[in-house]
Order: structure tokens, then C-alpha cells, then sequence
């Protein structure tokens, strides 16, 4: 049986980002993913809003996957009619093709050093004892 040194349960935006760092430190990471496919379904619509976690992402992101640039915010009234419209700083709120993202983000994780596995349920986890007891 293999060895990690990182267990990522989970290939959504947080378990990618982090099996692509540990991998990039040197650790043997596995991510274990419970769909067969990663980015379906999708969970959420897209949005990402400005942190140091989306902007280390942003960096290495393929461009095609980002649908748009939000500028402003607007509010509506029942009626439909638009009663504000505020800006949003650049660089703060970004669409991005969810599915496609998730499979990016994967990829990198992967080139970094990652293994995946795919269509595997994790229910727990255990650590054996090792010879010198750690």
C-alpha cells in the first residue's frame, strides 16, 4: 500500500489549492474525489470574490475559463426597475465557467505533483503506528 504524506479528500477549488501547495513543497499528496468526474456536479454558480486564496489562484488560471469581470453591483426594486447601481473595485469579483474551473484547478494540482482518484467515497480515515511509533 502507498504512502502520503497528504491526504486531500475532496477536488473542489479549497482541496485542489491545497494538494497543488503541498505538492509543490515536496509532499506526496493524494486527493480523493467521491464523483467520477471532477467540476459535476457543479455546486455553486461561479462567483469568486477578491481574497489572497482567489487571487493565488487567479495568477495560474487559463484565462478561458474566467466568463467576466464584475464592475458594478446593482439593485433592483420588486418591479424590476434598477434604483442602484454601485462600482466595484477592479480585480474584485470574477464569473468563471464553474465546471471548468474546478477541472483546471485539478490539472494543476496534478502537474504539480498530485495523484487523483477519482469515483471514491472516503467515509474515514486511519493512521497506523509505524516502527517507531509516530
Amino acid at each position: 500500500m502507498k504512502e502520503y504524506d497528504v491526504i486531500v479528500v475532496g477536488a473542489g477549488p479549497a482541496g485542489c489549492a491545497a494538494a497543488k501547495a503541498a505538492s509543490r513543497q515536496g509532499a506526496s499528496v493524494i486527493m480523493i474525489e467521491e464523483h467520477p468526474v471532477i467540476g459535476a456536479p457543479r455546486h455553486c454558480p461561479g462567483r469568486l470574490h477578491s481574497s489572497s486564496f482567489t487571487r493565488e489562484i487567479l495568477e495560474d488560471l487559463d484565462p478561458r475559463v474566467i466568463v467576466c469581470e464584475y464592475r458594478s453591483r446593482r439593485y433592483f426594486a420588486p418591479s424590476g426597475r434598477v434604483i442602484k447601481e454601485t462600482p466595484l473595485p477592479p480585480g474584485s469579483v470574477y464569473q468563471v465557467q464553474r465546471d471548468e474551473f474546478d477541472r483546471e484547478l485539478a490539472r494543476q494540482a496534478a502537474l504539480a505533483g498530485a495523484e487523483i482518484v477519482l469515483s471514491t467515497l472516503v467515509t474515514g480515515l486511519y493512521k497506523e503506528r509505524t516502527a517507531s511509533g509516530a
